[in-house]
């Protein structure tokens, strides 16, 4: 092997290591070390974000759980009031998962946890309640 071809070699290796690790924590696109947030307060991507419960948006998902639920449980009489809890998830549309104090029209009261499924249309679905099942 000639000194030139040897050189280039040496050099191309050179080349190819200061290229993997320039000394930064920068992490090119492409590589499989995971990123860290910049902040501790930015949402992780399909992770669930914590929403204000008096919010427009949480009132009017309150509404949607309430009649999803009674159209599921026909003849409960079921109100939703107090949201405690109200987080969204985007995943293909958007998981709504509220948690509130429901009562009856047998008189029941207790805390009933909610999910709500919204498409890509804005159509909604309940996906997910813990409601005790009438006997």
């Amino acid at each position: 092997m000639s000194k030139f071809a040897l050189s280039l070699i040496l050099l191309s290796f050179t080349a190819l290591s200061a290229c993997q690790s320039n000394g930064s924590n920068s992490n090119p696109q492409g590589s499989s070390t995971p990123v860290a947030s910049s902040s501790p307060n930015t949402p992780l991507p399909g992770g669930e974000t914590q929403q204000a419960t008096d919010s427009p948006q949480a009132k009017a998902m309150l509404i949607n759980a309430q009649n999803l639920l009674n159209q599921k449980y026909l003849n409960a009489g079921i109100v939703l009031s107090d949201l405690t809890s109200y987080t969204t998830q985007v995943v293909a549309g958007s998981n709504h998962r509220l948690q509130a104090t429901y009562s009856n029209s047998a008189g029941k009261k207790g805390q009933i946890k909610v999910t709500i499924f919204q498409d890509l249309n804005g159509a909604m679905s309940l996906t997910d309640d813990n409601y005790p099942a009438p006997n």
